[in-house]
């Protein structure tokens, strides 16, 4: 890729996509801050139809506002979106966005709520040539990346099963 960057929209501006940390942040725990971190990326802003957390995202990162989805994508050329809405709104938001020509999508998990709407989707994105890319990031978390380190190296024995512990159910985060 050349100097120029990606723009980049977040659908959701609620906790995942802005509301968990700010640009002053050691950590980095949205999607906001992902995005204005990398020289890669120009965060356009938010779309989201609660007001109150579209403000509190703005307030908090300084870009552009809408509260819906159509407004955004006339407003600018977006190149990649991250949807970060709750899971029972994925899939009409993921299909709303395959009318638009977007190179890639992130979006938290679950991809929807039923394997027949993550075929549909999958089914769509490769009709139109979309990336898209699920959210697992906890596979990336330090501590569990060195769990993970020691349990290879034989540091506990040999591995024989193991069981995890999630919040938010199974369908969300298993």
């Amino acid at each position: 890729m050349s100097d120029s960057k990606y723009n980049a929209l977040i659908i959701g501006a609620g906790n995942i996509g802005a509301l968990f940390d700010d640009p002053s942040g050691v950590n980095i725990l949205t999607h906001a801050h992902a995005f204005t971190i990398h020289s890669g990326f120009n965060l356009v802003g938010f779309a989201d139809v609660n007001v109150k957390k579209l403000e509190l995202a703005l307030s908090r990162w300084g870009r552009k506002g809408f509260e819906n989805i159509n407004d955004a994508f006339a407003a600018n050329k977006i190149d990649v979106v991250s949807v970060a809405v709750p899971d029972e709104h994925h899939f009409e938001v993921l299909r709303k966005i395959s009318e638009f020509p977007v190179k890639c999508v992130f979006t938290e998990k679950p991809l929807t709520k039923t394997l027949e709407d993550a075929g549909e989707i999958v089914r769509i994105y490769k009709e139109k040539n979309i990336g898209l890319i699920v959210n697992y990031s906890r596979r990336f978390v330090p501590e569990f990346e060195r769990i993970r380190d020691k349990i290879k190296s034989g540091l506990y024995g040999e591995y024989l099963a193991g069981t995890g512990l999630y919040g938010k159910g199974i369908n969300h985060n298993g």
